[in-house]
């Protein structure tokens, strides 16, 4: 039997076809087809008879429906043809058994659908793959498959496979369930998937908390990178803050390219006190600033990322609780010149080493990142030649202001975080690097973009990790540009 329909043929309601017509109609030539080659080879007459009740009771259902619709008599002789043909040859193998109102009761095989995986454990944000196993009796491939996450149906899945992710908040369990249906009866099946909460996860932003960056206290223009770091060894971090210009509204004549705050409070709760500008003899540079003891000497020394492809190094000559800066130094160490302009350094120790390598960034060239290996030791550094885009990093499409790192995930290794910096989004976009290599051979995965439940505007783009509140985790703060005088905070609320 080969049969199409025809386009000159005429229907009850009209020449358009009726919605289902097409699928009904190669629906009835499949089946018929498929019972006429059983009825030649024998099989059919193994079938338990209730079965080859319901497959002939189909073909006679497709056909009045099929034939009710079409006024031309040609395919309805064709129709009847077949119909009559297959169930004509079959109608000796009928013994009826019960008959109610005309309409003989046969008995229905129920399908079957079971989840091969069992309950599962995934990480925050992990994509599983579930493979499923249905069983139709009837192999007439007339049933239905849907699959629900806690009684909510779901799209984007295949009757073998679907896919589950989730990213909650907190550790959250997911009633996962599958249901084949065809039309008579109905089979399900279901799992448990536990999705734990995240490494972290970000509050949404305050701006200027813990008494920052008040309007009538300072003044600042262009970019503003923070730094924090315990200057004065008290237990607590204070902040730095470089940026293209800024002065005090106490001292308006006063301009300078450091802004300096103490926090007097504590460790678990900041407070910080007016600012200064250029304190501790730090030098008039435009500058991203990083902290770090440089030369094992017990205190914090001074890094700036400059215009003009310098880093600017100011040693400290104090001690760690009452610093004082020697005069600068540029490209010290081997930090040679890298291309573009405005740098932004970050000091870690990458490879566990014990000395602490550098990361440069630019942010008017590209988004490409400079690793600076220290081959020397944690007293006398010494840096080798700049290697662009180390350990897998993969750069965004626009430039980087500034990298900041932190073990954001506590697997013992220091992931990467940046802020993408562009003219022509308003919105900002922070990507986060998790290092999934190890604490002595990173490597860095595809950058994940707003991770953790970060939000940021496109006047965000200088990041820093730190513990601000001393309560086991690491908060995130981004400095502003383009005369937005503001640090933005947003607290690590996973613990």
């Amino acid at each position: 039997m080969s049969l199409q329909i025809n386009k000159n043929i005429r229907f009850r309601y009209g020449s358009k076809l009726p919605k289902n017509y097409e699928r009904d109609f190669e629906k009835f030539i499949k089946l018929s087809r498929k019972v006429n080659k059983k009825l030649a080879d024998g099989s059919f007459y193994f079938l338990p008879f209730f079965e080859r009740c319901k497959q002939i009771r189909k073909i006679k259902k497709l056909y009045s429906h099929l034939v009710g619709q079409v006024s031309d008599k040609r395919l309805k002789v064709i129709l009847a043809a077949v119909s009559i043909f297959v169930i004509s040859t079959s109608c000796n193998l009928f013994q009826k058994e019960k008959e109610e109102n005309g309409i003989e009761e046969v008995q229905n095989t129920a399908p079957s659908v079971k989840i091969i995986e069992g309950d599962v454990v995934l990480n925050n944000g992990e994509a599983k793959t579930f493979t499923t196993e249905v069983i139709d009796p009837d192999e007439d491939d007339e049933h239905t498959f849907k699959w629900f996450v806690d009684d909510e149906e779901q799209s984007g899945s295949t009757e073998s496979t679907f896919v589950f992710s989730r990213s909650p908040s907190t550790q959250t369990d997911y009633v996962i369930k599958v249901q084949v249906s065809d039309g008579t009866d109905e089979a399900t099946s279901q799992v448990t998937a536990t999705v734990k909460g995240p490494v972290a996860w970000f509050a949404s932003s305050q701006t200027n908390p813990f008494g920052l960056l008040e309007q009538n206290e300072v003044f600042f223009d262009e970019v503003l990178w923070p730094e924090f770091a315990d200057i004065d060894n008290d237990g607590d971090f204070d902040l730095f803050i470089g940026s293209d210009d800024c002065c005090a509204a106490s001292d308006p004549n006063t301009w300078g390219n450091i802004c300096y705050y103490e926090n007097t409070g504590s460790s678990t709760s900041p407070v910080f006190d007016n600012p200064q500008i250029d304190p501790f003899g730090l030098s008039d540079y435009y500058s991203s600033p990083s902290l770090v003891d440089i030369d094992e000497d017990g205190d914090l020394d001074y890094f700036a990322g400059a215009d003009g492809g310098k880093i600017y190094y100011f040693e400290n000559t104090g001690d760690a609780a009452s610093p004082s800066f020697a005069a600068t130094q540029s490209n010290s160490f081997g930090l040679t010149s890298i291309p573009g302009d405005y740098f932004s350094p970050a000091f870690i120790d990458i490879d566990s080493d014990g000395d602490f390598d550098a990361f440069v960034t630019s942010s008017w060239y590209s988004g490409d990142v400079y690793y600076f290996e220290n081959t020397g030791s944690s007293s006398s550094p010494a840096f080798d030649q700049p290697v662009k885009n180390p350990f897998n990093f993969s750069p965004p499409d626009y430039a980087l202001d500034s990298l900041a790192f932190a073990d954001i995930d506590s697997d013992g290794d220091l992931d990467g975080f940046a802020c993408l910096f562009s003219y022509y989004s308003n919105t900002g976009k922070i990507y986060y690097y998790e290092n999934a290599g190890s604490k002595t051979s990173p490597s860095f995965s595809q950058h994940k973009e707003n991770p953790f439940n970060l939000s940021l505007s496109a006047s965000m783009v200088c990041p820093d990790l730190v513990d601000i509140d001393s309560d086991g985790d690491s908060d995130l703060f981004v400095g502003g540009m383009y005369y937005e005088n503001n640090i933005y905070y947003f607290e690590n609320v996973v613990n």
